[in-house]
């Protein structure tokens, strides 16, 4: 069941979304869920539960302790399990999603879920953990969502928010008298509201950009942050996922702040039912560059075992920069640049000889590369030599990586996802 996915929002990113090319050995993933026994609903401690204007019912079964509340489109960290009224457990974060999995908490961001959670988390804080009782009409309504949830269900949940991820972007105002306003044929208006330093998007190979699209008041209709990855929007030369965007790339240096407004014939109100864009409606855009790079072919390079550091599994490696950004588990999928060699510097494979980074799941991956990986965070660098056991084996990768054969890979680790 997943109760994680808006249906609005992929729309922006899929056009931005990284060629999946993946080079490194993929492997199946079983998509079972362990059989453990249901756990019984919570109760409220007596006296306890309260109910919300709109008949959402909820009672605190722990308190965290900051006050910091999320917002919409703000990305979220949280452990939970939902049950229908008959006890039976329809979905759970608390058990593995396969036989041999880690039990791992649910990210997504607040409004891109049923509108009961919304509510429900808009009121919570880290380290909250809360009981919800959810009424049809703000869960799955009179579809449901068969087999596990039937139609009119009233649900009950156990929310623990572990975590404030990340922030959408904020809304600016349009200040329409404003003295640097650029105004274009097509309707579009826009600001520098920060310039930023460096290359532009368009003088680089990639930009990475986060982003909000707000209607004139300030109702946030769509950001990054609500994509099913939360992945800020890459950017190259000569491709702007949408066209108006291709005016902007000029000014889309690192730190830059930019602010559009455009009719939405040429935005994505025009394409969407979005209630927040209702038809004819402006749209305020709000870009935050977060970086702007151009990539190099990396040289051969072998550490000497003093530069190295060894783990249990075998793995040998280097860290050139830790990187400043999220940090990959295995849960993960990443986009990186990598080139690979033999040891005696014969090399095998190269993103950069396909003019991007790659993009692919760390669970499928050779073992090297998905331990490897976790050791550091976007913007960061590695050198992995991986022997044969945690790369291709006794059987290599004919006729480029021999059998038995330890690989020496250089990674730059683009963006997690």
């Amino acid at each position: 069941m997943a109760i994680l996915i808006s249906p609005l929002v992929a729309a922006v990113l899929a056009a931005a979304t990284p060629a999946a090319i993946s080079p490194i050995l993929p492997f199946p993933v079983a998509q079972e869920t362990a059989g453990d026994e249901d756990p019984p609903i919570p109760e409220c401690p007596a006296g306890t539960e309260q109910i919300s204007a709109t008949g959402l019912k909820y009672c605190v079964l722990k308190e965290g302790g900051d006050g910091e509340h999320p917002t919409k489109g703000d990305r979220v960290k949280v452990h939970y399990t939902g049950w229908n009224l008959d006890g039976s457990v329809f979905d759970s974060s608390r058990k593995a999603r396969f036989p041999g999995a880690p039990v791992e908490p649910a990210v997504f961001a607040v409004g891109g879920v049923i509108e009961g959670w919304n509510q429900a988390l808009e009121m919570m804080s880290p380290g909250d953990q809360w009981r919800v009782y959810i009424p049809s009409n703000l869960a799955y309504g009179e579809r449901g969502a068969p087999p596990d949830i039937q139609p009119n269900a009233d649900l009950i949940f156990e929310i623990e928010m572990l975590e404030i991820l990340e922030r959408a972007p904020k809304f600016v105002a349009w200040d329409a008298e404003a003295e640097d306003i650029t105004t274009l044929e097509n309707g579009m208006m826009y600001r520098i509201l920060e310039a930023g330093e460096g290359l532009s998007a368009n003088e680089a190979d990639l930009a990475i950009v986060g982003f909000g699209v707000f209607n004139p008041g300030g109702g946030l209709a769509f950001a990054h942050t609500m994509s099913q990855s939360g992945s800020k929007m890459p950017m190259k030369p000569g491709r702007p996922p949408l066209p108006f965007m291709g005016e902007l790339m000029q000014h889309m240096k690192a730190g830059a702040k930019i602010q559009a407004n455009l009719p939405s014939t040429i935005g994505i109100g025009a394409n969407a039912q979005i209630p927040e864009l209702p038809q004819g409606s402006n749209e305020i855009w709000v870009f935050e560059v977060d970086s702007v790079e151009r990539f190099e072919k990396p040289a051969f390079v072998m550490p000497t075992d003093e530069e190295l550091t060894t783990t249990e599994s075998g793995l040998k490696y280097k860290i050139l920069k830790p990187g400043t950004g999220r940090q990959p588990t295995a849960a993960n999928t990443v986009v990186a640049h990598y080139s690979g060699w033999l040891t005696d510097g014969t090399p095998f494979d190269s993103s950069y000889d396909r003019g991007e980074p790659t993009s692919f799941p760390l669970r499928g991956v050779i073992a090297g590369w998905t331990e490897g990986l976790q050791l550091i965070q976007e913007g960061g660098e590695i050198i992995l030599v991986c022997p044969a056991d945690i790369a291709y084996g006794a059987s290599g990768r004919p006729p480029t990586i021999p059998g038995g054969a330890t690989l020496v890979f250089f990674v730059k680790l683009v963006g997690v996802q």
